[in-house]
């Protein structure tokens, strides 16, 4: 199992067969995560998924390790471009949920303040490479005293505390259509494959 030290602000792997140290990590979170360490809610810091340990929270910042032997494995930053919210220049985005090898980041509101800023995040990244697969600024799913987002059926649904409105996400309904000849088409020859996209989403 894993246990934080939100002031070392290192995570450390125990046995528990022994209760022996195994490793510690070898990179600092960052020192705003302190404050997600010590709630123990779902909008907490840590999600292990796949060997991986996976931090984020009020720092902005979403870590991979190690689960084996605590090593860094990557990092993303989900960055404020306008730098308009209080604690930093990148989002407190806690982890809502990882699933079919993908983590998925929303923002991280607690009490919004007046002008509100602009463009809190939703984002999904590569569970394995920390790479973001899409990120749409301003959905503002997600609160501390509203609850996090759900995914079913392939749709995100939450709630957002700017407006109080609960918003969906997910494939829409754009439609796309493929033919090909009928017949079979020798080795070396040319074939025409021809369709459309048709892009219908709201």
């Amino acid at each position: 199992f894993v246990v934080t030290a939100k002031e070392t602000r290192k995570h450390y792997g125990i046995s528990m067969t022994t209760g022996n140290q195994l490793w510690e990590t070898d990179h600092f979170e960052p020192y705003f995560n302190a404050f997600a360490n010590v709630y123990f809610d779902p909008w907490g810091q840590a999600v292990c998924a796949d060997d991986k340990l996976l931090t984020a929270g009020f720092g902005g910042v979403v870590n991979a390790y190690s689960l084996m032997d605590g090593s860094h494995l990557w990092e993303y930053d989900i960055a404020d471009p306008y730098s308009e919210q209080l604690f930093g220049n990148s989002w407190p985005a806690p982890i809502g949920f990882v699933t079919d090898g993908k983590v998925y980041l929303f923002h991280m509101e607690h009490s919004v303040i007046n002008p509100m800023p602009r463009g809190p995040p939703t984002a999904c990244i590569d569970l394995n490479t920390g790479e973001e697969i899409w990120r749409v600024n301003g959905i503002r799913l997600g609160t501390r005293w509203g609850g996090q987002p759900l995914i079913a059926d392939s749709v995100i649904a939450g709630l957002s505390s700017y407006d109080n409105t609960i918003t969906a996400i997910g494939k829409g309904p754009s439609q796309t259509t493929v033919s090909t000849p009928d017949t079979g088409v020798a080795k070396g020859s040319k074939a025409l494959i021809s369709g459309t996209v048709m892009d219908v989403s709201p």
